[in-house]
């Protein structure tokens, strides 16, 4: 597709996608162990709204209001919010490799979360502030180390490297914790390595609806400050712009992890395909991103939930699936290109 269609087509685009997330989110509730049909599904729905008019099984209003739909929400949100901070990373490091998953950052937040986890820091809403704060601090460290890697010159494929070594690290480091924690938390750490949406609550899908919240308008507004950073052609001197995307960036990831552990390559499976399709205008590349990050995840997490009925994979198993030969292709693309330079 022609990557300078115009901004009517762009915005076409981005419905489409949203009209997609919802008739995928209406199937979605339908599918699992539990027998429901969408019909019982309609009515568990409505039935909230028009009581009198409605009236669905007890079973039914349960497997879809606490079960289906908040793990259903929390699919959409993490894809979008690991989608828009890999938009953001590939342009701050202007490198189509870089994501929240490569560069270390959600290794880097899982592992802040399990340390939290092992420190007695219990997942209340008194103390889930302070993990969520660990979890945003150690995150930002191999970003902000990486980046001040790349201002020195460095070449795509090193700052990548050192990305895959903090990934590597952190991966380490996690389950090292389970040498000294009980086998319950032993089993909570694992769960940060697996990725899952199993554990999806009202809650914690409001957390992270609040965090997009803020921090989505926010790199909105500061879209052609990114568009300059990204283009290649130009130097530009935006390090405000640079770190702050960093920051917020780091931070949507860190939340998500929070709550469904390392999901990789959403991050760069979704921004790498929304460029080519739309182009790398920032204000239509991070909302038309975003929600193909939520488009992908969501079908991701049905194909989980109904692959090997009853068993539900972790979701995450399935985006390295499809993740790895992309970010294959990409490493090869750009070895390519370097040689005939």
């Amino acid at each position: 597709m022609n990557v300078h269609m115009s901004a009517r087509r762009k915005v076409l685009f981005i419905f489409s996608l949203l009209f997609i997330i919802i008739i995928m989110a209406v199937v979605s509730i339908s599918l699992g162990a539990a027998n429901i049909t969408i019909w019982d599904v309609c009515s568990a729905i409505l039935n909230k709204f028009f009581p009198d008019h409605f009236n669905p099984s007890e079973f039914a209003e349960f497997v879809v209001w606490q079960m289906r739909i908040p793990r259903i929400l929390m699919a959409i949100l993490a894809g979008i919010g690991l989608a828009v901070a890999g938009t953001i990373f590939q342009s701050t490091f202007r490198n189509s490799l870089a994501s929240p998953y490569t560069l270390g950052v959600l290794s880097a937040a899982a592992f802040g979360t399990s340390l939290a986890t092992v420190l007695g820091i219990e997942r209340s809403m008194v103390n889930l502030p302070i993990a969520i704060m660990m979890s945003t601090f150690v995150a930002l460290l191999p970003a902000f180390f990486i980046y001040r890697f790349v201002k020195r010159k460095a070449s795509p494929e090193a700052a990548i490297l050192i990305g895959i070594a903090f990934l590597f690290l952190f991966s380490i480091l996690t389950p090292m914790l389970l040498l000294f924690t009980e086998a319950g938390v032993a089993k909570e750490s694992m769960f940060w390595m697996s990725g899952g949406l199993d554990r999806a609550s009202w809650t914690e899908i409001g957390i992270v609806f609040f965090t997009l919240l803020f921090c989505i308008p926010l790199l909105l507004l500061k879209s052609r400050d990114f568009d300059m950073i990204a283009d290649t052609k130009y130097i530009t001197k935006e390090e405000k712009t640079r770190n702050a995307g960093i920051f917020i960036a780091s931070l949507m990831s860190a939340v998500i992890v929070c709550f469904t552990g390392i999901i990789g390559f959403v991050g760069l499976v979704a921004p790498c395909t929304t460029k080519t399709i739309i182009g790398g205008e920032h204000r239509f590349l991070i909302p038309a991103s975003g929600l193909l990050g939520g488009v992908l995840l969501l079908g991701l997490d049905a194909l989980a939930r109904t692959i090997i009925t009853p068993v539900i994979l972790p979701v995450g198993f399935l985006t390295s699936l499809i993740g790895i030969p992309l970010f294959i292709y990409l490493i090869t693309r750009i070895v390519i290109r370097s040689e005939h330079r």
